[in-house]
């Protein structure tokens, strides 16, 4: 799978990065906490996390007595989850839910960019099968009103000399607000987007 050599390097740091140890992704991260916060407040029920990572949002969820199902696909990140957080993060990803009940919430935090733009509707569809007739989806991550507003930043973060981050912002697959509305719609779906800082957005899809 795509990245999994990135997930390795990164699950080590990762906790310290999105808290804002590492200088050169602060401000994609900045009110990480109130974000992850405000997830696991809205979701309820029965909830499934997809890319759960090293396990903060599913440790939050569990915290608020949230009935939690978390996956993710790389060994290195579930390992720090479940041997330094007590947790049962399983191995599964966007297009592997290995869960046959429906759930009333799924989220989805820092993970999305991961899926190719020519993927990304049928994750989306994928998910929604996996939903309750009434349930929501959840997708925080970076994404972009334009590609000029995502060029801008790369060419703001290079005289920053943030050369990770903006190595980053050209190798991913962040997303484009209009295409993941675009692809919202095809699908018949309902979306809500919600600016959380320059970098991140929360969406809300709903059937």
């Amino acid at each position: 799978m795509e990245f999994m050599e990135i997930f390795k390097k990164w699950a080590p740091e990762y906790d310290a990065t999105v808290n804002g140890k590492n200088e050169e992704y602060r401000d994609v991260f900045i009110n990480y906490s109130e974000m992850l916060n405000e997830l696991a407040s809205t979701a309820e029920g029965r909830v499934l996390e997809i890319g759960a990572g090293t396990g903060n949002l599913t440790l939050m969820l569990k915290d608020k007595g949230r009935e939690v199902s978390a996956i993710d696909p790389s060994d290195d990140m579930r390992a720090i989850a479940n041997e330094t957080k007590n947790l049962d993060v399983q191995y599964g990803h966007f297009f592997d839910i290995p869960f046959d009940q429906p759930f009333d919430y799924i989220v989805t935090s820092f993970a999305f960019h991961h899926v190719k733009p020519e993927e990304k509707s049928d994750a989306i569809k994928t998910m929604m099968h996996s939903l309750t007739d009434d349930g929501k989806l959840l997708i925080l991550d970076t994404m972009f009103e334009s590609e000029k507003y995502k060029q801008d930043l790369i060419k703001y973060y290079n005289n920053q000399e943030f050369y990770n981050l903006t190595e980053d912002l050209q190798t991913e697959y962040y997303t484009y607000i209009e295409n993941l509305k675009d692809i919202v719609n095809d699908l018949g779906l309902n979306l809500d987007m919600v600016q959380k800082n320059k970098f991140a957005w929360l969406a809300t899809i709903s059937k």
